[in-house]
């Protein structure tokens, strides 16, 4: 595909004078911006005097929680409200203070990014050195111009909004992954935009757009890996993922509503006919796979995940949807099939305690293995079966009680991931046992003899069956299952069936005190500062009100507080298990974008960033709920 139309010239910065039906349109939709994104951050810059915290002395030891920062106490499940309840607050909890708190770790952490790595990409927290990760363009600035905008850190903001105006991506002349690029850097520059209406923003999204446009210069459409903005000349593999190929058409349509420019449009909505139109009648449900063939657009492999190189590809679908205002039906329609299979294919039980939590498989066979990133799922679902995203003509009451169970589920073995382990912070990866493995491991622990050889593989594979979700969920509701211990738990069905949902009860049952004692195996045994737990748990309380997604939050950002924080940001820990082993020197600028911003929506008023009026893109920055106009449609070819 040659991107030949609109070109911008290489010499200049597109100047003011292209966008004035941007001026008239946000003119036009103001009340919605300013009501959530400038009044209340002015109102809150001008309630609070913020100062950072004043950095810790020493090197040599691991450093306590921050001042006004309360160690975290025992882990105790907070209750959970049964589904039709009332959901009152929590008593003593002044959540504005805890927005506060979350405020003053961001500053903490920025402050350190500006004193030790501006305008470098990352902050090398424990070193205090600075890295280029990242094309060197200061991603960190970029990646949370938003976070601090919904804050009120204007200061702050103001001097990274310096700093973007100084880069010129179109001279850049090595290659710069398109993924990352877009989910941080175009995504950064559109949202700060769309919160704070400077121009500058816009011209600087506008540049990078278009410097870009050269990567989908495939027969097929899809991205190519990397491309090199001074020359426009591509690289990569063959092979892409389908969260690179499928994570852009937000920005870019977005970009394209901003812009008038239909290239922008053209390049997202050809991946996404692709995606909607191609044979997978190979792959259980039609879903689709992690693996393609980036310039013939076709499927690359058999393995099909919702986790690590997937995970935005499936977010977008449902997102897409919601940005351009319930319109676009492809998008809906490939929702509500991909995430149907995945519900029915994809989610499991664990052998002991009857966790819920989603894998990925091939050919059926699931491989057990629990990620961390895949803990965005419970908020997708909820977002889409909570809200009227979905409405009742294209999501059955059965479907969206599905949904809800799931998105509740899940949530609850995502909080479990932290609550597991003795620092309080969630592990990046683990494997849960099947049912002899875990049976072995028990037996062995009591000291008992067990038969040797192994089961068949058709026995081992019968018994997954019998631990597959929607087996489950169905034999409950003939009333042919019953979930060990229902004794003691908050959570119960409410549709048909006898006691608690499985893969819902609430709290789950006590883990065992040793790691080796466990249902599963640790296979990342790291925390990466990670925000897709938190981003489910605001998800969740956004759309259901109830106050212990919110509680869960807090105790994790203690956790972060206790063991992550040094004297300039916050680290990544090397193994959840055991905090001794130390930090690594790495503070993902994810952790300013998307965590600390979760944790500070988490505990903050709706009305700040509401749900109805934006969708947040995978690196958690939010757009603007938009419809295309009449001139817009026949531009661009809408039908």
């Amino acid at each position: 595909m040659d991107i030949a139309d609109e070109q911008v010239s290489p010499d200049a910065r597109v100047p003011l004078s292209k966008y004035p039906f941007v001026i008239i349109r946000r003119v036009a939709r103001a009340p919605s911006y300013v009501t959530a994104g400038l009044s209340v951050g002015v109102f809150v810059c001008i309630l609070f005097l913020f100062t950072p915290p004043g950095f810790f002395h020493g090197f040599g030891h691991r450093p306590g929680p921050g001042p006004g920062h309360p160690p975290p106490p025992k882990w105790r499940w907070p209750p959970l409200m049964n589904d039709n309840s009332p959901k009152p607050k929590l008593s003593g909890v002044d959540w504005n203070a805890r927005a506060e708190n979350v405020k003053s770790s961001f500053l903490h952490a920025y402050h350190g990014y500006e004193k030790y790595a501006m305008p470098a990409d990352e902050l090398q927290p424990v070193s205090n050195g600075a890295v280029n990760n990242f094309n060197g363009w200061a991603v960190s600035i970029i990646d949370s111009l938003d976070t601090m905008y919904l804050m009120g850190l204007h200061d702050e903001f103001e001097r990274g909004l310096a700093v973007v105006k100084t880069l010129d991506f179109r001279k850049h002349d090595k290659g710069v992954p398109f993924f990352e690029t877009t989910i941080r850097y175009l995504g950064g520059l559109l949202s700060a935009y769309a919160l704070s209406h400077d121009f500058s923003l816009l011209q600087a999204a506008d540049e990078l757009g278009m410097a870009l446009l050269p990567a989908f210069n495939t027969s097929s459409g899809f991205p190519m890996f990397a491309v090199t903005p001074s020359s426009g000349i591509t690289s990569g593999s063959r092979y892409g993922w389908l969260a690179e190929i499928g994570s852009f058409q937000m920005e870019y349509k977005y970009l394209a509503k901003l812009t008038g420019r239909k290239a922008y449009y053209d390049v997202a909505q050809r991946v996404t006919s692709r995606l909607n139109t191609i044979n997978l009648e190979h792959y259980p449900g039609e879903l689709l796979p992690a693996a393609w063939f980036v310039d013939e657009g076709i499927p690359g492999g058999d393995q099909v995940t919702i986790g690590a190189m997937a995970d935005s590809g499936y977010e977008y679908i449902l997102k897409q949807w919601i940005l351009t205002n319930f319109t676009e039906f492809d998008s809906l329609n490939l929702y509500k099939r991909t995430i149907g299979a995945y519900l029915n294919y994809g989610l499991y039980l664990s052998p002991g305690r009857n966790l819920l939590y989603v894998t990925d498989f091939t050919a059926q066979s699931p491989s057990r293995r629990f990620e961390h990133l895949s803990c965005f799922v419970p908020g997708l679902l909820a977002l889409g079966a909570e809200t009227n995203v979905l409405p009742e003509q294209h999501l059955s009451s059965q479907e969206r009680q599905v949904h809800v169970w799931a998105a509740k589920g899940l949530a609850i073995s995502c909080a479990a991931m932290y609550n597991d382990q003795s620092t309080g912070l969630g592990v990046e990866e683990v494997v849960f046992l099947n049912k002899w493995e875990y049976q072995a491991k028990r037996d062995a622990r009591a000291g008992l003899v067990t038969s040797t050889g192994s089961p068949s593989s058709e026995i081992v594979r019968k018994d997954q069956e019998n631990l597959r979700w929607m087996n489950v969920l169905q034999a409950w509701q003939n009333g042919e299952y019953k979930v060990a211990s229902d004794e003691g738990s908050q959570m119960k069905g409410s549709a048909t069936g006898q006691g608690i949902v499985p893969g819902l009860r609430y709290p789950p049952l006590p883990v065992e005190d040793k790691p080796e004692d466990r249902e599963y195996t640790y296979r990342q045994r790291d925390y990466r500062l990670r925000p897709e737990t938190i981003e489910s748990l605001f998800i969740l309380w956004r759309t259901t009100g109830d106050e212990v997604w919110r509680e869960l939050g807090w105790r994790i950002y203690l956790s972060i507080e206790k063991e992550c924080r040094t004297p300039s940001g916050y680290a990544q820990m090397n193994d959840v298990r055991n905090a001794s082993l130390g930090l690594q020197d790495s503070m993902p600028s994810y952790f300013l974008a998307e965590t600390l911003k979760y944790l500070y929506l988490l505990f903050s008023d709706d009305s700040l960033l509401p749900l109805d009026k934006y969708v947040l893109n995978t690196e958690a920055h939010p757009f603007p709920i938009f419809s295309w106009t009449d001139w817009e449609k026949t531009k661009f070819g809408i039908s």
